[in-house]
């Protein structure tokens, strides 16, 4: 179902790029990264501002990249956090620290020190005391937490400790994916977060919930871990429908491939062709796409045979025109391609960026990364802000951020 385009959403998180502002002499900018980049001075490391004010200093031996406006910074061994105005929230003390997830929202850090693990606050106050060896990080308010000798356990933000499941047989806790949290028995994987589907002897999935009780027997040859909106959507016999968090089914099984919901829609596919039903299941955008893409931002991709357009809840397209490869929309605009180059994309299907680049990027905090050489040897790769001016030159950063 999901075509391959280079719409590289991992481009956004990690990966730094150089600054092409003007700097001092034996200055270099690195990392633009919304309205701040770092900079490099004589091996060590500074923040600038978007109009190349110095925020911090040249005082650190390496840095990490920024998230939702907070960042790790190092002092040797010794690691801190810095905001985006260049101020040292969390001194650098500490021999590990680490967001506690990577969209930031319970201002929390993984930290550690002298081999054992906690975490502490925005404001440096230890909210978990540091005495586990491990902590992996939060999602939902709910970390696995390393006891001792590989014993594992589960915690909340609070520092409550969760007792096991009541299951035979439990192992521990451990992640077995990236979005979710499962705890390992000796027949079977459940989740301590919210209904997931678990695997029985058998050899088909049942549903459980934080306290191990079935929601759900074992009856389902799959079923969509991406749990969302209430509904999970579950497989027998080759077709797919939806339960809610009662087990019971809500949507017939009646498709070939069946995605989460997302504001009310999901989509699905019936005979070869896709469309988008709502959660009572009525059709609300009919089945008719080789390929399509989830709503985002209210818009959603999707293909026909006379090419790609983009459409709206209501299945209305937002230009008369076709593509050769449309993409998600993000910040307002999202990345449409005609004659083998990409351009972007209005919600009223105006053309914004005209098209002129071989690879691109959605768009985050004002930028994107985009591409315009045909040789891949030879590419040459920039950030752009949003009315599709150059604002800096990509540059190979090995050794740069040499921490992450």
């Amino acid at each position: 179902m999901k075509k391959t385009l280079w719409i590289a959403l991992v481009c956004m998180t990690i990966v730094l790029y150089t600054c092409s502002c003007e700097a001092e002499e034996n200055r270099r900018n690195f990392g633009l990264q919304g309205n701040v980049c770092y900079f490099e001075h004589n091996g060590q490391y500074g923040l600038l501002s978007a109009e190349n004010e110095v925020l911090s200093d040249a005082v650190f031996d390496a840095v990490e990249p920024f998230f939702h406006d907070v960042a790790v910074v190092w002092k040797g061994a010794k690691a801190g956090c810095i905001n985006r105005q260049g101020v040292l929230l969390i001194a650098t003390e500490w021999d590990y620290l680490l967001p506690s997830n990577e969209f930031m929202e319970d201002d929390l850090f993984i930290a550690g020190k002298n081999g054992k693990y906690g975490c502490i606050n925005i404001e440096n106050e230890i909210v978990i005391p540091l005495e586990w060896d491990g902590l992996q990080g939060f999602l939902n308010d709910m970390a696995i937490v390393i006891i001792s000798r590989g014993q594992t356990g589960a915690i909340s933000s609070a520092g409550q400790v969760l007792p096991a499941p009541p299951w035979e047989g439990v192992k521990g806790w451990e992640y077995m994916s990236y979005e979710l949290m499962y705890h390992q028995t000796q027949s079977r994987i459940g989740t301590f977060l919210q209904p997931i589907p678990t695997r029985g002897e058998n050899g088909l999935l049942g549903i459980v919930d934080i306290n191990g009780r079935m929601i759900s027997d074992f009856q389902w040859e799959d079923a969509d871990r991406a749990y969302s909106d209430g509904y999970i959507a579950v497989q027998k016999n080759g077709l797919w429908g939806y339960v809610d968090l009662n087990g019971e089914i809500v949507i017939p099984l009646l498709y070939t491939e069946a995605e989460s919901f997302h504001n009310g829609l999901a989509l699905v596919k019936q005979k070869d062709v896709y469309g988008y039903i709502n959660q009572t299941g009525a059709v609300v955008v009919d089945f008719q796409y080789l390929h399509a893409f989830e709503y985002s931002e209210g818009f959603a991709s999707v293909q026909t045979e006379a090419g790609w357009q983009i459409i709206d809840t209501e299945g209305r397209t937002i230009t008369d025109e076709y593509f050769q490869d449309a993409g998600l929309f993000s910040e307002g605009m999202a990345a449409v391609c005609k004659d083998d180059n990409w351009g972007y994309i209005s919600y009223e299907g105006q053309i914004v960026i005209p098209f002129q680049f071989n690879y691109v990027s959605v768009f985050e905090k004002g930028t994107a990364i985009v591409e315009t050489s045909d040789n891949d040897e030879t590419a040459d790769w920039y950030y752009i802000d949003n009315s599709g001016q150059i604002l800096c030159p990509y540059a190979d950063l090995r050794g740069f951020m040499n921490r992450w």
